[in-house]
């Protein structure tokens, strides 16, 4: 998971700090780099609640990451909130530790 998210960091920061893009071009871009695979365009879409029941089976796991999600104003079952808390995930990198 962590692989995951150091792999779309920059793009996820790009895409919260643009004017968003039209839909066709979007999945364009996501077809050409992912091999046709729209997986990640589905995984953006997930709300916390999908996401976390998706990636964990512990309980604690997924209250954890749904607090995160809380933070910024989103409840478990918006849109987005699973790539709300991959964000989140980066309080976790190694590289924030140094």
């Amino acid at each position: 998971m962590f692989d995951k998210y150091q792999a779309a960091k920059e793009s996820i920061k790009s895409i919260i700090n643009s004017p968003p893009h039209s839909l066709s071009s979007q999945i364009a871009v996501m077809e050409k780099r992912n091999s046709g695979n729209l997986d990640s365009y589905r995984s953006s879409l997930q709300s916390m609640r999908s996401w976390c029941n998706e990636w964990f089976e512990s309980e604690e796991v997924k209250i954890m990451f749904g607090t995160f999600a809380a933070f910024v104003g989103l409840s478990p079952d918006d849109a987005g909130g699973g790539e709300t808390d991959l964000l989140f995930q980066n309080i976790f990198s190694p590289e924030q530790a140094e």
